[in-house]
């Protein structure tokens, strides 16, 4: 490129402000008129011309957007064919739009990693769910565990990204793990500890060649495992509380699994799915007939489903399966659950072609943890922006890992110097604190 193709001063600057107000924007999610429709969908919309021609070259992105299409259109036929269920049109409107902003939001985001970089991303996108729980007011059952724990860890671990410390990482992760474990979140503090202990495992090796993917990856299963059952012991040993253990156990004794007993929405999700695995559409109503037979489910795993939280919250108007894929299965039948399935995948190759370089960030750990937490055992509402953020990165990522693949095959070079300096950049170089 010629020096008089480079972009002008001035068009960096703007653009670095464009890119890192949109970071924030995507952090905040609250509607804007239209139910759905967010800051940083509204920014992704408006600078679709900028992020488009970034975004298109990415194989991972265009099936993210090929699947998503699909979906969105599968969910609309099924709804206009289905003669069962009414349909809400404002849920149906804000559910559609949720879904086009998991895809438009992670692709504004890839765009602006390649312009201020990963590690102003993830702390400007904590920012902005920062300021949307000030907005909002946080949950006042339990603030800390329901409102302001994923953000301001994010945001935290984006400024020890920028420091470009592993070290500062680890200590970060160890209080706000603390901290949770004092304010009754047991899954928070069990993803942080075991982003912790990912973080320490690099730190250790510092230097160290590259792992081989596939013994890694089955490393990262039995680690993953044998951390889950000591976790749960801690817990039954009162490690986190009389409380916790009490209601540990009572969830163990129900079902013998930890995960069943205390998400018995499993069981409302198997049964529905199993009887229309189309799908019910967006927008869709659950009938009386849809209730019982969800309840049914839940009652298989020793759940007493008669009671508020599932007739009001789970099927009060709309269906509400707690997990990410069960909700888009329902919504957008199975090309919306394979679409949640291609995200994670997207984030778990990345996370472990990333830590195979020692080259995987406490954000990224994280945020990977938690997109597969999310995408089982969460509601969407509280889970799609985290899961944009954490497939955004994993993309750029992944376009990282290629490009130094491709620096040194090609040796010493102007474009290895350039792959190093993206690294940097990003707050990991060579490993170094």
């Amino acid at each position: 490129m010629s020096s008089t193709d480079d972009p002008s001063p001035a068009w960096v600057r703007l653009t670095t402000v464009i890119a890192g107000l949109s970071a924030v924007a995507t952090g905040i999610r609250h509607d804007i008129a239209v139910p759905g429709l967010t800051p940083g969908l509204l920014m992704a919309i408006v600078l679709t011309p900028l992020w488009l021609p970034h975004v298109v070259r990415s194989a991972a992105v265009r099936w993210v957007v090929l699947i998503g299409g699909g979906a969105i259109a599968w969910g609309l036929v099924v709804a206009l064919f289905n003669d069962n269920n009414a349909y809400d049109p404002r849920t149906l409107v804000f559910q559609v739009v949720l879904a086009v902003s998991v895809i438009g939001c992670g692709c504004l985001l890839i765009w602006v990693q390649s312009v201020i970089g990963t590690s102003w991303t993830v702390l400007l996108f904590g920012i902005g769910a920062l300021v949307r729980v000030a907005m909002n007011g946080a949950n006042p059952v339990n603030p800390w565990k329901y409102s302001w724990a994923v953000p301001v860890t994010i945001a935290l671990l984006g400024a020890a990204l920028i420091a470009g410390s592993r070290l500062l990482e680890f200590i970060v992760l160890i209080i706000v793990a603390g901290i949770s474990a004092t304010s009754d979140s047991r899954s928070m503090s069990a993803f942080l500890i075991i982003t912790a202990a990912l973080v320490t495992w690099q730190l250790a090796r510092r230097g160290g060649r590259s792992l081989n993917r596939g013994a890694l990856a089955a490393a990262l299963v039995l680690g993953g495992l044998g951390g889950y059952n000591l976790f749960q012991t801690l817990i039954l040993n009162g490690v986190l509380g009389e409380d916790a253990a009490q209601r540990t156990q009572a969830q163990l004794d129900a079902t013998g699994s930890l995960l069943t007993g205390g998400r018995p929405e499993l069981g409302a999700s198997q049964a529905l799915l199993e009887a229309r695995p189309q799908g019910f559409g967006p927008g869709a109503i659950p009938t009386a007939n849809d209730v019982v037979l969800a309840k049914s489910g839940m009652s298989d795993l020793n759940y007493d489903a008669n009671n508020g939280y599932v007739e009001v919250f789970m099927f009060g108007g709309r269906f509400e399966l707690h997990s990410v894929i069960g909700d888009f299965w329902i919504w957008l039948g199975p090309l919306g659950a394979l679409l949640i399935v291609l995200l994670v995948a997207i984030a778990v190759r990345a996370l472990i072609e990333a830590i195979a370089g020692n080259r995987a960030s406490a954000a990224m750990c994280l945020l990977t943890i938690l997109g597969l937490w999310d995408a089982a055992f969460s509601p969407v509402l509280t889970s799609y922006h985290t899961m944009t953020l954490m497939w955004a990165i994993a993309v750029t990522s992944l376009a990282q890992s290629a490009s130094r693949a491709r620096a040194v095959e090609s040796g010493p070079s102007p474009s290895a110097h350039d792959a190093e300096g993206v690294e940097v950049e990003a707050g990991r170089g060579d490993g170094r604190d």
